[in-house]
């Protein structure tokens, strides 16, 4: 049976699944259900045209500045979904300037569904534009150069270039889905009611571990009919047995309507990622002071420079929690990721099993995950583990540590099957054992690749949010904690200035990782470059 048949067979058993938990669920839960699909297809509907518009001019063609717009959108790849509801929320929520100055009486512009699907929105484009991105740089160059003869470059793009990339299309879409369908953050906010944030309502009003797993279920079964059909995609990407194609320097050339689409995208961008940071510069300048005619409002730029400044201060003992749980769970999640990844580069069960334990870990909502270690932790048969679970670092470090490890072992597995077979075998006549293969040869050609995976891990752990909300007690408050905390509260001038403080924290990271990773990629095509002209 080939791999496209076996993935088709399992859409088909996931999607009967699908339909008989929905249909054999309690009034409730069937409600939850239909609220988490017409949340995941509305966000779908609203974020992959303007993603796939910004793949196709950022990755195919002569756009002005496409370089900048594609870095900007990078940079908020990985921007928690807490920072940029808070962001949004500081503009046009309830309390947000623009709510409090043309507002009235009026409901806010963002509020129940309609806040919900647009800020999931806003943080879904820059991943389908990276993911469609991918896609169409590995479109067949020969169909598109025999379409060129006969056909102006809009109709190669529409008949030939983005059919072809449709496989990469689904995939971002499908991915989306997953991403909302698991999140509780924006809807534990705006109240939207969907799987993911009654598993965490439950959980804290009820405190009982097993109703809210059991109220999870038909939630589980949409992502697993999901992330199967994300999985089918992947598969489709590639022919079976196929490389990637090599693609020259080759740009579709926009000619006269190239200003007005630079415009344009340069309209998205700021969208996305200018006017929530706008919104928070504003609100951590926003002074009342009294005037002629009462109270004014007014904005001063360096109360809000005072208040990004000292946030660090202020927040001292939460940067200092978040940084410590970070450090640790990114030096673990490393460390297990190389040790997995380097053991599965050949291939076989192990690979496999490798590979299911990293997307059960990513695709799993993360409130469900926070319950699920609480219940192995909390058993009293396990005394040991009784010990971790009353540590108030050690089961944020275990979930954020299930968070972060997946994308770390996917980078360093990919990493470890570029290192030259021939190089090992030379060193294994030369008498060196595994660890001095893995120290004297694989370490000096990937390293970048393991700083990549550190840092990546970093990122992931500062910003998780619904699984350390789950399983954190009076110990230790993290950043993440304390936004969220305030975010339902309202955001002033101090928690923006916070919050534009930790979006430059994040900001740096992403822009070193960046950096590693095209070192590391840069050094990987010389090597092989290398060996080729040997």
């Amino acid at each position: 049976m080939s791999r496209r048949n076996l993935f088709l067979i399992l859409e088909l058993c996931a999607a009967v699944l699908l339909v008989l938990a929905v249909l054999t669920a309690e009034p409730r839960q069937r409600g939850l259900a239909i609220d988490t699909l017409l949340l995941c297809g509305g966000v779908v509907a609203m974020s992959l045209p303007p993603g796939v518009f910004l793949a196709v001019l950022i990755a195919r063609t002569d756009l002005p500045g496409r370089r900048v717009w594609a870095c900007l959108l990078r940079m908020q790849l990985f921007l928690p979904l807490f920072l940029q509801a808070s962001a949004w929320q500081s503009g046009f929520g309830l309390q947000g300037w623009y709510h409090q100055i043309f507002g009235g009486n009026r409901s806010p512009l963002l509020f129940g569904w309609r806040g919900a699907l647009w800020v999931h929105s806003m943080a879904a484009i820059p991943w389908i534009t990276l993911i469609v991105s991918s896609g169409l740089r590995i479109v067949e160059p020969q169909l598109e150069e025999d379409a060129r003869l006969d056909a102006s470059p809009w109709r190669v793009v529409s008949r030939v270039t983005l059919p072809r990339a449709m496989s990469a299309i689904s995939l971002a879409a499908l991915w989306t889905a997953i991403v909302v369908a698991g999140e509780m953050t924006i809807t534990d906010v705006y109240q939207v009611r969907t799987y993911a944030e009654e598993v965490y309502t439950q959980f804290t009003v009820e405190s009982d571990a097993s109703n809210a797993q059991l109220a999870s279920l038909p939630g589980m079964a949409i992502l697993g009919c999901l992330l199967t059909a994300m999985l089918s995609q992947w598969s489709r990407l590639l022919p079976e047995d196929a490389l990637p194609p090599y693609r020259p320097a080759f740009d579709f050339r926009l000619g006269r309507w190239r200003w007005p689409l630079a415009l344009l995208a340069t309209g998205l961008v700021v969208l996305i990622v200018g006017v929530p940071t706008a919104n928070l510069i504003i609100m951590a300048g926003k002074t009342v002071i009294n005037g002629p005619s009462g109270l004014e409002r007014h904005f001063s730029l360096p109360q809000a420079l005072n208040r990004i400044f000292t946030a660090p201060v202020r927040q001292s003992q939460e940067f200092i929690g978040s940084l410590q749980i970070g450090l640790l769970v990114a030096t673990v999640s490393t460390l297990l990721a190389a040790a997995i990844g380097w053991t599965a580069r050949r291939g076989g069960w192990l690979a496999v099993m490798a590979m299911l334990l990293a997307v059960c870990c990513l695709v799993t909502p993360g409130a469900m995950l926070g319950i699920v270690l609480i219940r192995i932790f909390n058993d009293p048969a396990w005394p040991m583990l009784n010990r971790l679970y009353d540590n108030p670092v050690a089961m944020p470090c275990i979930v954020q540590t299930a968070r972060a490890f997946p994308l770390a072992l996917l980078m360093l597995w990919m990493a470890a099957r570029g290192v030259p077979r021939n190089l090992l075998e030379l060193a294994a006549l030369d008498g060196a054992g595994k660890l001095r293969q893995v120290l004297h040869v694989a370490w000096p050609l990937r390293w970048p690749a393991v700083v990549a995976a550190w840092l990546l891990s970093l990122i992931v752990a500062l910003g998780e949010l619904p699984g350390t909300l789950v399983v954190h007690n009076a110990g230790v408050k993290t950043l993440a904690i304390d936004i969220n905390q305030k975010l339902h509260y309202g955001i002033n001038d101090r928690p923006a200035g916070m919050c534009l403080f930790v979006e430059l924290v994040f900001f740096m990271l992403v822009a070193a990782l960046g950096l590693i990773a095209r070192w590391s990629s840069a050094s990987g095509v010389a090597n092989s470059q290398g060996r080729r002209n040997r």
